[in-house]
């Protein structure tokens, strides 16, 4: 995505995952959803390896009020082991709303740029992208760093246990 006035995005540490398919319970480049996406990026770019919750999720194609509320479940009790960032900061979490419910998340690239596996992208079959932070502006429910619990075990372990 470009922001109005046909400025292209910056293209950093985020440039290789542009474009990558979406698959909501996705994990690696063949696929990724969301927290997916903020998994490998942290992986790759800093070396840590955050939880993951596909198996906590229900069936992949399933939309409804069950698939939502688990969703949001799953960030609202993964984002107590993170510490709210004032500001964002290259690499932390944005958490947005998609309606009513916290069940999306981004991680803040350089130059106000937010990198997310979106499920509507790419006309409806999902894709990893990048949206100027301002478009995002009114779903954008924080920012987010790992606690130093949370780094400290997510550096020890490749899949860190939500509990």
């Amino acid at each position: 995505m470009s922001s109005p006035n046909n400025v292209s995005p910056p293209l950093g540490w985020q440039a290789p995952y542009i474009g990558l398919p979406y698959d909501f319970h996705g994990y690696d480049r063949s696929g990724l959803s969301c927290w997916g996406f903020a998994c490998l990026a942290w992986q790759e770019q800093a070396g840590v390896y955050l939880p993951h919750f596909a198996e906590d999720l229900p069936a992949k194609g399933e939309f409804s009020t069950a698939r939502i509320r688990a969703v949001n479940a799953l960030v609202v009790q993964e984002v107590k082991l993170w510490d709210k960032l004032s500001a964002p900061r290259p690499l932390s979490l944005v958490q947005m709303r998609r309606g009513k419910n916290i069940t999306h998340i981004g991680v803040y690239a350089f130059g106000g740029w937010v990198v997310h596996a979106d499920e509507t992208a790419n006309g409806g079959a999902g894709a990893v992208v990048q949206t100027p932070l301002h478009e995002l502006k009114h779903q954008i429910t924080g920012y987010y760093w790992p606690s130093e619990a949370l780094l400290s075990a997510a550096q020890k372990d490749e899949n860190v246990p939500l509990n």
